[in-house]
């Protein structure tokens, strides 16, 4: 049976994002919400804080942008239906938006829903929406890395993304800097990345 902290937790992801998320075709499975666009997937993920209970949970709310495509390069097998927002190239958490540190919602016995569940609508429309509608595209995805080079980060995520789309003078770039980094044993990973795009190793 279920305590009176995770009742009103459900009624917190029941009533604080589900009814703004549904309308604009995110699909909810578990305690994530994906919707799939032509180019890109948004996804918003709910998660728990491990140091929770049954009569105290945290939680907080990360977020994801999933590229097929770019999934494809570094997997096997099918895309997924519902993706994680582990796997998604771009990666944030709804204190990244807004700028502040490492806070969790909290829910316990005395936690005022009605309230709680007004501060996460206000965190989806406020934040998460906004910044899925700046990523929304392949294209914006390139304009946003010209004005936030650390969107990605100097990683093989930032690699694949522009040797995919036949950036070879960024992936060029971005294989020097990584190659004074990388770990030995990920070294043959990354030559062959260079190989793949036709840079010079």
């Amino acid at each position: 049976m279920k305590t009176d902290t995770q009742t009103k937790f459900d009624t917190i992801v029941k009533e604080g994002f589900t009814p703004l998320l549904k309308p604009l075709s995110f699909k909810k499975k578990a305690l994530n919400y994906y919707r799939q666009l032509s180019e890109v997937g948004h996804i918003i993920n709910i998660q728990k804080s491990s140091y929770g209970n049954r009569d105290h949970i945290r939680f907080r709310i990360n977020i994801g942008i999933f590229k097929p495509r770019f999934w494809s390069v570094s997997h096997t097998g099918k895309v997924p239906d519902y993706p994680t927002e582990p796997i998604c190239i771009i990666r944030k958490t709804i204190n990244d938006l807004r700028g502040r540190k490492d806070l969790w919602y909290e829910v316990n016995d005395t936690t005022d829903e009605q309230k709680l569940i007004k501060e996460v609508q206000e965190d989806v429309q406020n934040y998460i929406l906004p910044f899925f509608d700046q990523l929304n595209s392949v294209q914006k995805i390139f304009s946003t890395l010209e004005k936030d080079s650390k969107l990605l980060g100097i990683s093989f995520d930032l690699l694949i993304f522009y040797g995919e789309y036949k950036q070879k003078e960024k992936a060029q770039a971005v294989y020097n800097q990584l190659l004074q980094k990388v770990n030995p044993l990920a070294k043959p990973t990354l030559e062959g990345y260079a190989k793949k795009y036709e840079l010079n190793i």
